[in-house]
């Protein structure tokens, strides 16, 4: 997903490390990204670099390691997809 876009507005609930995977992956890939906090944290961040995730990260570590470990798991896995023009459906 994160390739196929040019900016990134995600919506977290403080509880999906999957909305973290995206907005990391899209600054990886030198992105912006916006993230709305929602609940008691309620705010509207505008972040153009992963190093503007630290006070995020240290908030809610437990939630930025899931998402990386979900990161470093697609990765692996794309590493040993076929390339692009040979995968099929079936």
């Amino acid at each position: 997903m994160t390739a196929e876009v040019d900016t990134g507005l995600m919506i977290w609930d403080t509880a999906s490390p999957g909305t973290i995977a995206n907005v990391i992956d899209l600054l990886d890939k030198g992105k912006q990204c916006q993230l709305y906090v929602a609940g008691s944290d309620a705010h509207l961040y505008h972040f153009h670099s992963v190093a503007e995730l630290t006070g995020l990260e240290t908030r809610y570590p437990d939630i930025f390691q899931e998402a990386r470990k979900r990161l470093a798991a697609h990765a692996k896995r794309t590493a040993k997809a076929p390339p692009q023009s040979e995968q099929t459906l079936f």
